[in-house]
């Protein structure tokens, strides 16, 4: 019964022209691909020095990343130890993910392959053991607006073994998540979602209350003005008591996140607390306030650039320290 309404859901019209988007893997490593780059390089690779306090030196990182292009577009990524390929990503001319190869030493999962069709408006992960069969797929159903509204994962390559159900406003936003796990035997969901949304007279979110499982999860509020925004999250536990705050600003290039925990119960009293602050997406300052006392660390970021404006080396400095150089060659 439950397969036949999961069906029912899933239904969706066809259309050829949508392209849906990159696949969002758990097994896919942070790809940082720089989108200021001048004068269309083909590939260029970046190499990390770390800064050790026992013994104050930096040590260079045993891998490096290789980014490779074609005209514009990213095709393959390379992550290297000792000159030898242990990860690669392949990319489709849309920039998606197209196929993940893992040749390190004692690696269980070699292959990984992702595939989309405009037409099912279905995106697929298939991963593979060492002997060629299916270790688990996961499959992404889309509406006709390009959102998530299913995603199935099966142990092998048939057997279902949980899923979820995603709904929408009218404003696109996520309203309710419900999550069922087969290996319970039970038709109920194992737990849901909800979401619930205040605009402003723009159509501007002003306020966001989650609940899961009808227990208030969070509640986030924004305020925003002229040149900044500030985003206001307080976080619940059981029994609905306020256990952390978190204030977000942004203005122009500069970003400050704080993080608050509260003594138990009490909103005007903090146990720990956190503030860091960003300028240009670089860490410039990190400062803890606990009960051992009060830490801060200022960082400093510079930039060495090429003939053509390309950044070509990073220095990261704290309190005074280097802790950590990057190093990019770049082939035009």
């Amino acid at each position: 019964m439950r397969l036949w309404v999961l069906l029912i859901f899933l239904s969706t019209t066809c259309l050829g022209q949508s392209v849906l988007p990159s696949f969002e893997s758990s097994y896919l490593t942070e790809v940082n691909v720089d989108q200021l780059l001048i004068g269309q390089p083909k590939a260029y690779s970046i190499e990390v020095f770390n800064y050790n306090r026992d013994s104050a030196r930096l040590f260079k990182s045993e891998i490096s990343s290789h980014y490779y292009f074609q005209n514009t577009s990213l095709i393959r990524v390379e992550f290297q130890k000792a000159g030898k390929a242990i990860k690669t990503y392949l990319f489709d001319s849309l920039g998606r993910i197209q196929e993940q190869l893992r040749t390190d030493d004692f690696e269980s999962i070699p292959r990984i392959t992702y595939s989309y069709n405009e037409e099912t408006l279905t995106s697929e992960e298939i991963v593979y053991r060492i002997t060629g069969t299916v270790h688990s797929r996961i499959v992404l159903r889309y509406n006709d607006q390009g959102l998530v509204i299913a995603k199935e994962e099966y142990r092998g390559r048939d057997q279902l073994n949980r899923y979820w159900l995603y709904e929408y406003n009218e404003q696109m936003d996520l309203i309710h998540e419900t999550y069922f796990d087969l290996s319970s035997r039970s038709d109920e969901p194992t737990n849901q979602l909800e979401k619930q949304y205040t605009y402003d007279s723009e159509a501007r979110i002003i306020e966001i209350k989650t609940r899961k499982d009808e227990a208030l999860e969070s509640t986030t509020e924004f305020r925003y003005f002229p040149d900044s925004l500030i985003q206001e999250t307080l976080v619940y536990q059981s029994r609905e008591l306020p256990v952390e705050r978190q204030v977000e600003i942004r203005h122009d290039s500069a970003r400050v996140l704080v993080k608050g925990y509260f003594n138990t119960g009490d909103t005007t009293s903090y146990r720990s607390r956190f503030k860091e602050i960003y300028v240009d997406g670089d860490l410039v300052e990190y400062e803890s306030r606990t009960l051992r006392g009060t830490f801060v660390d200022r960082y400093a970021t510079f930039y060495e650039y090429d003939y053509r404006g390309n950044w070509i080396k990073k220095t990261t400095y704290s309190n005074g320290i280097t802790i950590k150089v990057e190093e990019r060659r770049i082939r035009y």
